[in-house]
């Protein structure tokens, strides 16, 4: 859960770096770009999800004797 919060926490600060740093230009449509940003968090998060359900993870010491 950690690494969740950790993750999405600094997909929001990489966000708002870029936000803050393009504000003031003329060179491409804001609104599109907010869109293309929210996309591209929103594909990101959904592998993730898909990712971990994928993953096997033993829940179950295994014995060595088999």
């Amino acid at each position: 859960m950690i690494t969740a919060i950790v993750t999405y926490v600094v997909k929001i600060l990489i966000l708002l770096f870029f936000v803050v740093g393009f504000s003031k230009t003329s060179a491409f449509n804001t609104r599109l770009f907010g869109l293309s940003a929210l996309a591209c968090i929103l594909v990101w998060s959904l592998s993730q999800v898909y990712w971990s359900m994928k993953v096997k993870f033993l829940y179950v010491e295994p014995r060595g004797d088999g």
